[in-house]
């Protein structure tokens, strides 16, 4: 299922390269918004998994996702983004520390490719590092980058507590001298899995440092590849527990989205996917169509053959659907008998003849449905998402009446 995103875009030139950029991933919807008043708004009523904001200077930036924290309680598992010109260290560390989990330049933007793939990252984990010799930092951060991991690097222990309050992290790991402000109150370790490096070989320290609750002890100097088996290691438990958790949320979602008896997404899903057309049918004149269906004769079918074989029928035609249609394009149960077939793309043409191959397969089944083609290219229109609905619904009737198994076009004639 499509993840959300919802971008912040107040300086047109920026938003336009993010734009760009973010309209490869077509396995996420993205919503554009170019004010923080409307973002605030959009996450009032509705649950993104990503937040992106874009600016034309950091300062900028850090200033609206301070505006934003205050203003919203954003859920813990929403990543949160940013993109802007003109990075400095600090500007990125700032950024950090306010649950940002990456801040990057734009004009380096190509090396974020691979940050989106079908919605989630790529990354085996997210790790804060906490280390004051800057040699020792750069060496971490590349070794594990390398692996795959995003590494969030701080030479601050107290913008590094900050992160961790503000961020998911899947663990930390710090040198000895950063952690030692805060062994006594043991508030970093007590939230997230912590890695120490020491310089220390004590077996008493050891001792001491497990008890507390850390994960592990690794003296320096740093073996390579000690250091990466051992932290992966504790990412690999990590992961697991994490796998099943998205596996239980992703089941919770697909009950919420999709229909239980034919696996059709749901109206709530619809609404969703032709606000998403609609925005791209604003911003890239890009047409598309709804296409509303309803097999013929249905109540017939049920009140003789009875409703297991109505169900069956229902199951059959959704499945008929799918082979016709692309992973952009989407088939909802609109209720009963009745099914709605957004397609991203298309015009009048390729709409009509897309109907009519489904008209044909179906009516190879022995039933046959009724469709009424509704096809948007007029970026100007105000028309709300059930009044898309509800003009190839006006076809559809057309189609009833001219004596079914038909497919008609919406006119306004």
């Amino acid at each position: 299922m499509c993840q959300k995103a919802l971008v912040l875009q107040t300086y047109q030139p920026t938003g336009s390269v993010i734009e760009t950029f973010l309209t490869e991933c077509s396995d996420i919807i993205f919503n554009y918004e170019q004010n923080l008043a409307d973002v605030i708004q959009q996450l009032i009523s509705c649950r993104y998994d990503y937040i992106i904001c874009c600016e034309h200077l950091p300062d900028d930036t850090l200033s609206s996702l301070e505006q934003l924290k205050q203003a919203h309680d954003i859920p813990f598992d929403t990543r949160i983004l940013a993109f802007s010109y003109e990075l400095e260290r600090s500007h990125k560390e700032q950024a950090l520390a306010l649950g940002v989990i990456d801040f990057h330049d734009i004009n380096h933007i190509e090396n974020y490719a691979d940050f989106f793939q079908q919605g989630e990252l790529v990354s085996s984990g997210t790790i804060l590092l906490v280390e004051e010799n800057e040699d020792d930092a750069t060496l971490l951060t590349s070794l594990l980058e390398q692996r795959g991991h995003i590494v969030n690097c701080f030479t601050n222990i107290e913008l590094a507590y900050i992160a961790v309050k503000q961020l998911h992290y899947d663990l930390l790991v710090t040198d000895l001298f950063s952690l030692s402000k805060y062994l006594n109150k043991n508030q970093l370790i007590s939230t997230i899995n912590t890695v120490v490096l020491s310089n220390h070989n004590k077996p008493e320290m050891l001792v001491d440092l497990l008890q507390l609750g850390v994960a592990d002890v690794i003296n320096k100097p740093i073996v390579p590849e000690s250091l990466l088996l051992r932290i992966e290691r504790i990412l690999k438990t990590k992961q697991s527990h994490r796998d099943e958790l998205k596996h239980k949320t992703q089941h919770l979602l697909e009950l919420s989205t999709k229909d239980a008896l034919t696996s059709a997404y749901n109206r709530r899903y619809l609404e969703d996917v032709i606000a998403q057309r609609i925005n791209f049918l604003k911003r890239h004149d890009e047409p598309f169509s709804v296409l509303v269906l309803d097999i013929d004769n249905f109540k017939q079918i049920n009140d003789t053959q009875g409703h297991q074989a109505g169900d069956k029928l229902l199951v059959q035609l959704v499945s008929l659907i799918q082979y016709h249609i692309r992973n952009i394009d989407c088939i909802c149960r609109y209720g009963g008998e009745e099914f709605v077939i957004v397609l991203a793309g298309c015009a009048v043409e390729s709409a009509m003849i897309k109907a009519e191959k489904i008209r044909e397969h179906v009516e190879t089944t022995g039933m046959t449905i009724s469709i009424g083609v509704a096809v948007f290219t007029d970026a100007s229109q105000t028309l709300l998402v059930d009044e898309h609905i509800n003009v190839a619904d006006l076809a559809m009737y057309q189609a009833k009446k001219a004596g079914k198994n038909k497919v008609v076009l919406y006119s306004r004639d």
